[in-house]
């Protein structure tokens, strides 16, 4: 560990679990504000029919199971330094919950479908910052989570906005789908991402 070295931005991006932290945290809260976009438009739609009044019974719900799946996946991925894994089924969890709000008819299924996506995401929350530390050495901390944390914010700005793009032009299955096709990349790609080395 080098205290006082310079820290550059390309050292950081060629750290290939660094890099792949930088594209967990973008895809996790690009897919959020996605979801956010998408939730609230479909269950007041035509399809569904729900009032603005009752969204909250969707939200409530899937924020409790999200909650609950928080703490579990947090200790697997701290305590028994496998985060890898955590990250992989919540992108697992990602792709089903896509597909589910994309191509189901039933509302309850929907709902399923929104737990689910709200489940991979709290998995995924407590991990991010902390495996980014992890991964960094002493002098690049600060810039990595920088970095990591701008093209995060970079990413919800992209995923809102193609979200509503997609609504304009597109079908609800093929919105669905389209996700869980990039999904099913990011799944791949972060294949190659090693657990921390544990001291």
């Amino acid at each position: 560990h080098i205290y006082h070295a310079t820290s550059k931005t390309s050292d950081i991006l060629k750290d290939s679990n660094l890099l792949n932290m930088i594209i967990i945290n973008a895809m996790q809260k690009g897919l959020m504000t996605v979801a956010f976009v998408l939730i609230p438009i479909i269950l007041t739609s035509d399809t569904f029919a729900w009032q603005k009044s009752d969204l909250y019974m969707a939200y409530l719900t899937a924020m409790l199971f999200g909650l609950v799946a928080m703490g579990p996946a947090a200790v697997f991925g701290e305590k028994h330094n496998k985060p890898k894994q955590i990250f992989l089924l919540s992108i697992i969890l990602f792709i089903v919950s896509f597909l589910i709000m994309g191509l189901t008819a039933s509302s309850t299924v929907f709902i399923v479908g929104v737990v689910l996506f709200f489940i991979a995401f709290n998995m995924m929350e407590p991990l991010v910052q902390s495996m980014i530390t992890k991964f960094a050495k002493v002098h690049q901390k600060g810039a990595a989570l920088g970095i990591s944390n701008s093209v995060a914010y970079f990413a919800t700005f992209i995923g809102g906005s193609a979200a509503g793009l997609l609504l304009s032009v597109s079908s609800r299955e093929s919105i669905g789908i389209t996700i869980a096709v990039i999904s099913v990349l990011w799944f791949f790609w972060t294949l190659k991402l090693q657990n921390p080395t544990k001291y």
